[in-house]
């Protein structure tokens, strides 16, 4: 018997909750496309979902783009399927042709240069280490005017615990420690 999306919270074992609070799942997916098409995206340019989960925003972006500009990355494989069989449909990956890598290491293992990166909620949930990890590969990864979106949860302590990865939980940052891992990127940035 499936959960019933009411009754399930963020991090449970379902498409749309594994990636946020579910009742949020729509919105937070065509907040994402709005944002980016606001900012210049469009259907030809390439573009990464850095941690795209169960195609949240990936079911607006795969239409959108021509066929083989969107790429997905998440280490859980289950939840791209089950974000395939259950948003998108499986005969739009014939003519779209998204591509899509598996792994948990914070590398992207994609040889393109992409126009458009976004990280939505990924770096809300690791360790400083992680994060820049997370962000150099993502600079190094940009077409020299693309353009990456990500999210870090300000607040008024810097996460130090020893796990790299704290999901469902978040991890804050001061500004001052977000400002100084953007700055050791060498890429230039802004606070939307």
């Amino acid at each position: 018997m499936e959960n019933k999306l009411e009754n399930l919270k963020a991090g449970d074992s379902n498409y749309k909750a594994f990636v946020g609070p579910p009742d949020r799942y729509d919105f937070m997916g065509a907040t994402q496309f709005r944002l980016l098409t606001s900012l210049g995206l469009r259907a030809t340019h390439k573009l990464l979902d850095f941690g795209c989960g169960s195609l949240r925003s990936g079911k607006l972006f795969i239409p959108f783009l021509n066929q083989g500009n969107y790429y997905g990355l998440d280490p859980n494989k289950w939840l791209i399927e089950d974000g395939i069989d259950n948003e998108l449909g499986k005969d739009i990956l014939k003519t779209k042709k998204p591509n899509f890598s598996y792994n948990d290491n914070f590398e992207i293992d994609f040889k393109e240069k992409f126009d458009f990166i976004v990280a939505q909620s990924i770096f809300s949930h690791t360790s400083l280490n992680l994060a820049k990890k997370g962000l150099s590969t993502i600079i190094d990864s940009l077409n020299d005017d693309g353009i990456a979106l990500f999210t870090f949860v300000e607040g008024p302590d810097d996460y130090i615990g020893n796990e790299d990865w704290v999901y469902p939980k978040c991890t804050t940052y001061k500004y001052k420690t977000i400002k100084t891992i953007l700055n050791e990127t060498g890429g230039e940035w802004r606070r939307l």
